[in-house]
């Protein structure tokens, strides 16, 4: 596992590793935004043992399959796996009463079974059967409305009887093993968390009841940076441990399901305080963006870039998007906010990062000659085993993955782009792809008469050249990279160059003044240094709620 995540990733950073007790059970519970990667990440860096909830339909599947056996995973089989399609449509009138026009519902759906609208994600639980055109459905919990969307095709759910699963899941906690599951349900590519689902909290709170045993619930916060591509970056930040308090306690002794929701909250808040969430990508990369500026070119551990991300997120959603609601945004911020749009633009047309801004106006001549010559060597290193050991199978695996994304995209009702099916079907294609490009180029050195001490040797050499090639290749495309701001000073107007630059000094100023304006009204945000992130959600949620 971790071979995999040292040739798939550039750099992966652990936060918080000390939060994981030493000792099991232990549960780890995070978000879903990789797919199979997510499970991946988590093994090689839980220092526990983790055997995941996997997917009935993942755990039949070639590969993945076979590692979830290796790794001790536990199928379940979900609803939303074998949803059919309703007879007829249903009115969503955004009460408890479901009408429908030309259905069945004697006939397809059953007590206990769930009903969502086509093409949306929430699903409805069937409290009773009226009638081939009426059903009775549950309240959703506080703060959720039922979807008033009108007359709409639908889907049935089946109730799937899952207490064969609880058993052996409360049996697995028993022997001290650790769990790991993905409450969100499904993988998506989502910049928010979707509504989790309570089987994390049936679980701990079932072992508790049935076994006496307090299961602590690590969060985890899985943030990628390009993690959808070949050689991305990841942060894995381990939050403090959820433990079951008395008041989650008694609450479930009085009614389990307000007490599995109490406890969901807190493992959906302390999921939340090891990311950083905002509504959309161009939001996230923006906030990103401003993180960078504020900064001043300074280098920052992942742990303090994780806490540093989170302020700015905190700071827009909890003060600048209710003025921008509000159309109360005041005319500073209005302005900075644009320029540091344009200024991206600006990068993005440029096809520029960030930190190579500062290096528009170094003298160029001697700096190019160099990066020139090292990108010419490393490229040369990473030549022929990057054609004959790896390019093939990459290529091919490209190919697979756009499909596999458009298949996926079209079967999701949340995924936006399905980008977090693309690096896992890479992989699990590389695993199955490149051991039998290597045995083909084996079977033909033996046919053209080398020995087979001589086919043996290749075939060892072959992983660690194919790795070779992967390092020198990524060398050179960092130099690449590097020549792009050295080029541009020589090719375009040097003016515009030097405009780039003042604006981006200009804008670290401005962000700096802004932050140091109003930074002290969001309180042990601005002023704390070590911040609960999970109790300040916690908090802020109830002040919302009071409001």
């Amino acid at each position: 596992m971790n071979s995999i995540v040292s040739i798939f990733f550039r750099t992966t950073d652990v936060v918080g590793a000390d939060n994981i007790p030493v000792n099991g059970p232990v549960i780890f519970t995070g978000n879903h935004s990789n797919q199979f990667v997510d499970g991946i990440n988590v093994l090689c860096h839980a220092r526990h043992k983790v055997g995941f909830l996997i997917a009935q339909k993942s755990w039949d599947s070639p590969v993945v399959g076979d590692f979830a056996k290796m790794a001790g995973c536990i199928p379940v089989q979900r609803p939303q796996d074998a949803a059919k399609k309703g007879t007829g449509e249903a009115i969503f009138d955004g009460t408890c009463t479901l009408k429908g026009e030309g259905t069945v519902f004697t006939k397809e759906v059953k007590e206990g079974d769930k009903v969502r609208v086509r093409g949306a994600d929430l699903q409805l639980k069937v409290v009773a059967v009226v009638s081939d055109t009426e059903l009775t459905l549950a309240d959703l919990k506080k703060g959720e409305a039922l979807p008033s969307v009108g007359k709409s095709a639908f889907d049935v759910l089946e109730r799937v009887d899952q207490a064969e699963v609880f058993t052996k899941v409360f049996d697995f906690l028993k022997d001290g093993a650790s769990l790991g599951i993905f409450p969100e349900g499904g993988s998506h590519d989502r910049t928010e968390l979707l509504p989790l689902k309570p089987g994390v909290a049936i679980i701990a709170m079932g072992a508790l009841e049935r076994h006496g045993i307090s299961v602590p619930i690590v969060p985890v916060g899985l943030n990628y940076f390009e993690g959808h591509k070949f050689r991305g970056r990841c942060v894995v930040e381990f939050g403090p441990p959820i433990t079951i308090s008395g008041e989650v306690s008694a609450a479930y002794k009085e009614d389990k399901r307000k007490g599995c929701n109490m406890l969901l909250e807190q493992i959906e808040e302390g999921i939340k305080s090891c990311l950083c969430l905002a509504p959309t990508y161009e939001e996230l990369e923006l906030l990103y963006m401003t993180r960078r500026l504020y900064c001043r070119d300074r280098k920052l551990k992942a742990a303090d870039k994780q806490d540093l991300n989170r302020r700015f997120a905190h700071w827009y959603n909890f003060m600048y998007k209710p003025m921008l609601e509000k159309g109360e945004v005041p005319p500073q911020l209005e302005i900075i906010s644009s320029r540091i749009r344009a200024y991206r633009d600006s990068l993005s047309l440029l096809g520029l990062r960030d930190y190579q801004v500062r290096h528009l106006d170094a003298q160029p001549w001697g700096k190019i000659m160099m990066t020139i010559c090292h990108m010419v060597f490393v490229m040369m290193l990473a030549a022929m085993p990057g054609l004959l050991l790896n390019a093939p199978v990459g290529l091919y695996a490209r190919m697979v993955t756009d499909k596999h994304q458009v298949e996926a995209l079209a079967k999701s009702n949340v995924k936006l782009k399905a980008t977090d099916v693309r690096l896992s079907k890479m992989i699990t294609t590389c695993i199955a792809g490149v051991p039998v490009l290597w045995l083909s180029y084996a079977i033909i050195i033996f046919c053209f008469g080398y020995k087979m001490k001589e086919v043996a040797l290749f075939l060892f050499c072959c992983p660690f050249f194919s790795y070779l090639g992967v390092l020198a290749a990524e060398a050179g495309m960092v130099d690449l990279k590097d020549l792009k701001p050295l080029l541009l000073r020589l090719m375009v107007n040097r003016e515009e160059m030097m405009k780039l630059m003042k604006e981006r000094q200009e804008l670290q100023k401005m962000v700096r003044a802004t932050v140091k304006k109003y930074g002290p009204d969001m309180g042990e945000v601005y002023f704390g240094r070590n911040i609960s992130w999970a109790n300040l959600a916690q908090v802020t949620r109830s002040l919302f709620d009071q409001i």
